[in-house]
């Protein structure tokens, strides 16, 4: 299946088809070194299943794949261990009672699965397990905790019959903590390594510590100014540890965009001390040992892709260590392939040259330790134009012969680095309220590695959205399904925990939500999607599901009381007025009112429609994507929140916090009102904002009705207007700061969602753009002696 007819096929809500797991585990058989299994699960209407891919080894080909379906239920995440002669399995599922389990059982290559044992039991979420096997037949495990107060690690050892010995929090209870990794050195110590948000210090750090019979000692912690460690990975090579992590940094470009910049640093542990790993051949910074920028920051554009470029892998081969990550160059067409490139880790502490060990495949997998230097490696991965469980495949690769691989350092002289002495924009710096509302900024239509084009894991998202975006609202919105991923029940429940942990009235609200990517073969463009997001109840509901398989089944099952659904892209079909109040008329992808007249056209129709701006950002920057919403509501609760966009009190702007106070008389942004026609009415506005206000109008109808010039901070509108003529007309207010217009495509009225030929590309929008729009407020004229000004405020 090309990417084409991929886009074709997954539009149609009527055709189910399977999906994978995000996760690829993978190892070397060590009872036959050229067999390599893999595992992920296969799901198919909300139940997934373990699914194991088997390949052996042939001189020249990579051999057939047998493939075996192992255990059922609503299974997130697993990893694959070995001892000297057998492999096992490790895994964590969404079950009844307590709720979540972490569960093993012993692999074969040949006949499948062994039986199943459940080895802890939590009501908290257990995510990212990684499992080890130690010295007389006992097994270890480490495997992330979200609870509602904290964020923890544990440890588990259990005997040879697979009962606890140990079940231990082993991360700083201070502190959330993420994305486990454990290791034996010399075949009994043991290490673990894990990132935690040292919320002190607002950063992510890598931890690295050992464990003993009293307990686990932390021995190093990985942190620096301005960066984020996270994502660490350990390996044990020739008696000595290697850590690496993920390093991100915040970085601007010439036009305004931010994003983040990613590379992998790390070290070798010998005995008490900690070497830093380092690249002599880079310019920039020689702690750079993999650069992950190719195809992940612009050089001209950024495009879509279904693998993951932020996952640096770290493996053993023979007595040497080596540095594996997936690339997708940005020069390349496709959307659905990558490859895998690799490093040696030499002995002093340098890296080698990198080398394209495979291409073709995304979401690579390596094993943690290969046992010979000569030996084949099994790197697991899927293949976008397979079906079902083929999607799965192992090829055989050498970590030493490829193609040479090189990033072209000055490829990215555009992108300049955010210091500490930069402008973090918040705002002007205090909360601004009118007619009894407090003003609050949301990005609501964020994406987060569970969708399967973007990159960033929810956690970050989060802590950026508070950090650095000064959010008061977010929504985590993946896609419910897009070949060949779909948000489950596992992951859903993710959200939800991480709704618990991170919502706090008054100070900060995360949803739990999702994108309904239903289209509609009668819309042109065909995208007719939706943003879900849960304050206060509601399930996950997928269009791959019989109940919700299109819009009409979807806003049947949500109640308006507990849910906000909105409206996006440049073009919708509304199912449901009362339910879907709002549209997002500005995201990362296009400045829709201003250059399209789709939802204007809408409003001249008669409907009524709020205004929301939101990024859809797929750049893990929420809250700088270029589309903010301001939301007027009497506190940061769910129910007000959602009384207020139920309400339309909201602004929509292209990323800078403007303050709009717009009334006419007594009607508030988003009111309705009557007047009596032919009697004048009173049209007020203020604005403030960070950056110079360039001009205020007063739109009615889609005609200018007054504009003002401003050139300062803030400014002040004020108009009479009369109507002769019975009928409702529309009036909102927009506010445009001093600078480029930043509008993606030049051609007004174009309803295409997206380009990647626009002034800014595809996904990419300046972080702060200079428009801002409030809902409109709709007065209806009537006649005669009827009494004026009655306020409608549904």
């Amino acid at each position: 299946m090309t990417n084409e007819q991929k886009e074709q096929r997954f539009k149609h809500p009527d055709v189910l088809e399977s999906y994978l797991g995000r996760w690829i585990t993978c190892v070397q058989d060590p009872a036959d070194p050229e067999v390599g299994t893999a595992c992920t699960f296969i799901g198919r209407e909300n139940r997934e299943h373990l699914l194991t891919a088997s390949s052996r080894y042939h001189q020249g080909s990579s051999g057939s794949v047998s493939y075996i379906q192992g255990f059922e239920g609503s299974i997130l995440d697993g990893d694959i261990s070995t001892d000297s002669s057998a492999q096992y399995m490790w895994w964590s599922a969404f079950s009844g009672e307590p709720g979540w389990g972490l569960y093993f059982c012993q692999i074969h290559s040949r006949t499948g699965f062994g039986n199943e044992t459940a080895l802890y039991r939590s009501g908290h979420p257990i995510s990212h397990v990684k499992g080890a096997c130690l010295p007389g037949g006992r097994k270890a495990a480490v495997w992330q905790e979200t609870q509602e107060e904290r964020i923890i690690i544990r440890l588990g050892i259990w005997d040879v019959q697979m009962k606890p010995v140990i079940i231990r929090t082993v991360s700083d209870e201070r502190y959330d903590s993420f994305r486990p990794d454990i290791a034996l050195c010399s075949g009994e110590h043991i290490w673990i390594a894990w990132d935690q948000y040292h919320s002190g210090r607002s950063r992510y750090e890598a931890v690295l510590a050992e464990s003993s019979d009293d307990g686990v000692k932390i021995r190093f912690v990985f942190s620096e100014p301005a960066r984020d460690f996270n994502a660490v990975k350990i390996a044990e090579c020739t008696g000595e540890i290697i850590c690496i992590w993920r390093c991100t940094k915040e970085v601007f470009d010439d036009k305004g965009i931010c994003d983040r910049s990613s590379y992998v640093s790390g070290c070798r542990v010998s005995g008490r001390n900690a070497a830093v790993l380092t690249d002599p051949a880079q310019t920039e910074d020689q702690r750079c040992i993999g650069d992950l920028r190719e195809g992940l920051l612009a050089k001209q554009i950024t495009k879509g892709y279904v693998g993951l470029r932020r996952n640096p892998q770290l493996f053993v081969w023979g007595d040497a260590a080596y540095l594996a990550w997936e690339v997708r160059p940005e020069a390349s067409a496709t959307s659905v392939e990558g490859m895998l490139v690799c490093r040696q880790i030499r002995s002093d502490n340098t890296v080698g040259g990198i080398s394209v060990v495979h291409s073709g495949g995304y979401c690579y997998a390596l094993p943690k330790g290969i046992s010979k230097s000569c030996s084949p490696i099994p790197a697991a991965h899927f293949v976008f134009t397979h079906e079902d469980q083929d999607i799965l495949q192992i090829a055989w690769v050498f970590a030493d012969s490829g193609d040479a691989y090189r990033v072209e350092q000055n490829d990215f002289s555009r992108w300049v680095e955010e210091t500490a002495e930069s402008d973090r924009y918040r705002g002007a710096g205090h909360r601004y309220s009118a007619g009894g509302w407090n003003l609050y900024w949301a990005d609501t239509h964020c994406h987060t590695q569970m969708s399967p084009d973007a990159e960033g894991e929810p956690d970050e998202l989060i802590h950026y959205a508070k950090r650095d975006a000064g959010l008061d609202i977010l929504g985590l919105v993946d896609n419910d399904f897009y070949p060949h991923k779909a948000v489950t029940a596992a992951e859903w429940e993710i959200k939800r925990a991480l709704a618990r942990r991170y919502s706090r009235n008054g100070e900060f609200l995360c949803p739990p939500a999702y994108e309904f990517t239903y289209h509609d073969a009668d819309l042109v463009p065909d995208f007719n999607h939706r943003c879900v997001l849960h304050f206060l109840g509601g399930s996950l509901l997928k269009r791959t599901d019989s109940s919700s398989r299109d819009l009409k089944g979807l806003l049947q099952q949500i109640r308006e009381d507990e849910s906000l659904v909105y409206m996006h892209h440049c073009s919708y079909k509304r199912v449901d007025p009362q339910k879907e109040g709002s549209a997002e008329i500005v995201s990362s992808w296009r400045v829709c009112l201003e250059e399209t007249d789709f939802t204007l056209s809408k409003l001249l129709e008669g409907e009524k429609i709020g205004f929301i701006g939101s990024s859809d950002t797929h750049r893990q920057v929420p809250g700088r994507g270029g589309a903010l919403t301001g939301v007027y509501a009497e506190s940061l609760s769910p129910e007000s929140i959602l009384d207020a966009y139920r309400r339309r009190r909201t602004i929509a702007s292209q990323g800078s916090k403007v303050f709009i106070s717009f009334w006419i008389e007594q009607g508030f942004i988003g009111s309705e009102i009557t007047a009596a026609a032919g009697e004048q009415v009173s049209v007020s506005c203020t604005v403030e904002a960070a950056e110079t206000i360039e001009y205020i109008a007063c739109i009615k109808n889609g005609e200018m009705l007054k504009q003002v010039t401003v050139n300062a901070l803030k400014g002040d509108l004020s108009i009479t207007d009369c109507q002769q003529e019975h009928g409702t007309s529309f009036y909102f207010i927009k506010v445009k700061l001093a600078g480029d217009p930043s509008l993606n495509m030049n051609t007004p009225g174009s309803l295409v969602p997206f380009s990647t030929e626009g002034d800014y590309p595809h996904n990419l929008a300046r972080a702060r753009g200079v428009f801002a729009w409030t809902s409109p407020i709709w007065v209806a004229f009537v006649p005669g002696d009827a009494e004026l000004f009655q306020l409608r405020n549904r």
